[in-house]
């Protein structure tokens, strides 16, 4: 680890990143990793704490699922069923089939009554894709020539999940807000309660998570903790990925996320330090059945996209930008979608067979190793996303976590 951690320090000290807090640990507990580098501002050089509070965008995602999956032990719905009946508004959106070349207007069909299940919600199956996701990305980077939001930061759940699905349920794979704007109000509406204070009870409480919010500026102790956000000094791909990853880093001009938006978007809305959210990663991998029982756990680790699904989604990985969004996971590794992230099908340095991984906007990545017994997760605030530094960084800890865990990757 004495490697890793120099050549960490170096990164941060030439700016290839400002700062990181990094957390692991082992399902028996023997093994524990817990370290912050760098600093947290650029404007004011202070130091990283490992209590620093990052938006952690994406890895909000693995909490609406986890949510999900306690709803369905409950019996308030089921994976495969049909939930428009939860989630009306979902039977009759248009369908985008392309665009006009004459015009950039969206050629839109409406298609009969469209059901949906939690199963194609939890694993971006639904057709409700991100702008720059969905099987225009290439030729359309600008999502509103698609009828689409320019940005959802400022729109409410209404308003982000009323807009056209790129496909219909189940024919393939779209990473989208499928997760932020339903996943998360099916849990609220079933519960009657709003999504904080659901995670809160049956999450957040029950883990001993304490620095986690959607609302951090409501609480005065989450505000000289925030980790400012900072950017890439180059231009951008139609990705949205930086086109020069060897371009220095400079504080950002403002952040990416408004903390002061009320919206609580389940799969990009919250805030927490990164070894908060370990609790949940390490949860999840010792099964230890304070959120989940085991059966749940199990099926959120099985394969779950159809052949058609997982052609798109391993189609797209061909674009060197998108694979490093997706977790710069080797190409030669096919990977499927679980419940709560992506899994690879083959084993790979720092990562056993069936690992789970995925992450957040400002390059945060995750993962959940069972058959080794090691989760962990690194964050940064560094905008764009997928940047190449950061992920380098992310898989060179990687295998560095598995020797001094003493642990192996396995088949």
């Amino acid at each position: 680890m004495e490697a890793f951690e120099e050549k960490i320090q170096k990164a941060c000290h030439s700016l290839e990143i400002p700062g990181a807090i990094l957390a692991a640990s082992s399902a028996d507990g023997t093994f524990r990793y817990e370290k912050a580098f760098g600093v947290s501002s650029l404007k004011s050089n202070s130091p990283m704490n490992l209590d620093g509070t990052m938006w952690i965008s994406s890895c909000t995602k693995l909490i609406t699922t986890v949510a999900a999956l306690q709803c369905v032990e409950c019996g308030q719905f089921g994976l495969d069923e049909d939930i428009t009946s939860i989630l009306p508004e979902l039977k009759d959106r248009p369908i985008c089939t392309g665009i006009e070349e004459d015009t950039s207007k969206p050629i839109l069909i409406q298609a009969p009554a469209l059901s949906h299940s939690g199963q194609q919600l939890l694993t971006h199956q639904s057709g409700i894709a991100y702008d720059a996701m969905g099987e225009f990305f290439i030729r359309q980077a600008e999502g509103r020539k698609t009828g689409f939001p320019e940005s959802f930061v400022n729109s409410t759940l209404v308003e982000v999940g009323n807009v056209p699905h790129r496909f219909a349920p189940g024919e393939q794979w779209g990473y989208g807000f499928g997760i932020d704007c339903k996943g998360g109000e099916m849990v609220s509406r079933v519960n009657k309660l709003t999504l904080e204070q659901y995670f809160k009870k049956y999450i957040w409480i029950p883990l001993g998570i304490k620095d986690i919010t959607f609302h951090p500026l409501r609480d005065s102790s989450f505000r000289g903790k925030m980790v400012d956000v900072s950017a890439r000094k180059a231009g951008l791909t139609i990705f949205s990925t930086t086109d020069n990853p060897d371009a220095p880093v400079g504080a950002a001009d403002q952040r990416a996320w408004h903390p002061e938006i009320e919206t609580e978007f389940g799969g990009v809305r919250a805030y927490s330090s990164p070894v908060e959210y370990q609790k949940l990663l390490h949860s999840i991998c010792a099964d230890d059945g304070k959120v989940l029982k085991s059966a749940s756990i199990d099926e959120m680790f099985r394969p779950q996209l159809t052949e058609a699904a997982k052609a798109t989604f391993n189609g797209a990985r061909s674009f060197v930008e998108l694979n490093n969004i997706f977790g710069g996971i080797p190409l030669n590794v096919s990977l499927d979608r679980g419940l709560g992230g992506c899994l690879n099908m083959q084993s790979t340095p720092g990562r056993s067979e069936g690992t789970m991984s995925w992450g957040g906007l400002p390059n945060l990545h995750w993962f959940i190793d069972r058959k080794a017994g090691l989760s962990g997760i690194i964050g940064t605030q560094i905008l764009p996303v997928g940047d190449p530094k950061v992920v380098a960084l992310n898989n060179t800890w990687k295998e560095s976590l598995y020797k001094a865990a003493g642990v192996n990757e396995k088949s």
